[in-house]
C-alpha cells in the first residue's frame, strides 16, 4: 500500500509549495537517508560549487540511495534540505530543482532550512530523508 499524503483542512494546502503538511507511512520498511552533499562517488563536486548545482548533485544522490534500498523519490515521506546561508531571494532558484525531483502524487513532509555551517566550509549544501516502502 502506497504512503499518503495529507493537506488537512486545517493547516494551509502545501502542495503548490511541493511538501504534504502530513504523510502517513503504510508500511514497516522505513528508510532513513543520511544527508547527502553535492560530493559523488569520488567525493569530488562534479556540479559546481553554487548553491543550485550543490543541490542538483545531493538530490541526485538522495535518488542514488533510495535506489539502493529498492526506493525512488515517490517513496519518500520526509525530506530535510539545509542550505548555508539561505535566503527567501535563493527560493526562485532552488524550488524548481525541488520540485522536479519529487512526484507531485506522493510529496513528502518537508524542511528548507538555512544554516551557518556544514561539516566543511566547501559544503553549501546537506540533504537528509526517510522513505517507506512496501514490504
Amino acid at each position: 500500500m502506497a504512503n499518503q499524503s495529507l493537506f488537512p483542512d486545517t493547516l494551509f494546502h502545501s502542495a503548490k509549495f511541493d511538501y504534504a503538511q502530513v504523510v502517513v507511512g503504510r508500511s514497516s520498511n522505513t528508510i532513513y537517508i543520511a544527508g547527502q552533499t553535492a560530493w559523488n562517488k569520488e567525493m569530488k563536486m562534479p556540479g559546481g560549487t553554487d548553491v543550485p548545482a550543490q543541490l542538483r548533485q545531493a538530490l541526485s544522490n538522495v535518488r542514488l540511495a533510495l535506489a539502493a534500498a529498492g526506493a525512488t523519490p515517490s517513496d519518500l515521506v520526509q525530506l530535510r534540505t539545509h542550505i548555508v546561508g539561505y535566503s527567501p531571494a535563493l527560493l526562485p532558484v532552488i524550488g524548481p530543482i525541488l520540485h522536479d525531483f519529487l512526484d507531485p502524487a506522493h510529496l513528502p513532509a518537508s524542511l528548507l532550512l538555512g544554516v551557518q555551517s556544514l561539516a566543511l566550509p566547501e559544503l553549501l549544501v546537506e540533504v537528509d530523508a526517510v522513505a517507506v516502502i512496501a514490504q
